[in-house]
């Protein structure tokens, strides 16, 4: 029965942490046109300015053999987007090398008895890539937009 609990639990805060992957996002948007200007010069010599004196690279390159259909995490369903959204985006929790559940925005977080309820304290300091706060109200909104019908999203079950 414990085994069981145990198997739950870990389903239930698994889900968290991909919903946080998913879900991290301000239901604000903000557009800024931006004009691309052709440049006619060439690319300077990359190899002495991506090693480092360790040797290690300073860059990561990463070839996607499809351009992604979405940058939406609730609409994700193909491998491409879900490859990029990961590196993109953070979670209440996340997995560890032994994947064991650790805190990841969440400092900390508390189960009810009933296992109902999870109550998530959050790290201070939190901010957007635009430096606005990340509060609890983001993840509030992020849940009821992946859960909403209108959002048509393919993963609400794991957020619920």
């Amino acid at each position: 029965m414990k085994s069981n609990i145990i198997k739950i639990t870990k389903y239930l805060l698994f889900s968290i942490f991909i919903f946080g992957i998913f879900s991290c996002g301000s239901s604000e948007s903000s557009v800024e046109e931006q004009s691309i200007e052709r440049n006619s010069k060439v690319a300077p010599n990359l190899q002495s300015s991506t090693n480092n004196s360790s040797g290690k690279l300073d860059n990561i390159f990463r070839m996607n053999y499809s351009d992604p259909p979405t940058f939406d995490p609730h609409l994700v369903t193909d491998t491409t987007s879900a490859g990029i959204i990961v590196e993109l985006f953070s979670g209440l929790v996340t997995l560890d090398e032994n994947l064991d559940i650790v805190p990841d925005l969440a400092e900390s977080w508390v189960v009810s008895d009933d296992k109902s309820e999870y109550t998530f304290t959050l790290r201070k300091g939190l901010k957007f890539s635009n430096g606005d706060d990340l509060k609890a109200s983001d993840f509030k909104w992020s849940i009821e937009r992946a859960a909403h019908p209108d959002t048509g999203s393919y993963n609400a079950e794991v957020y619920l």
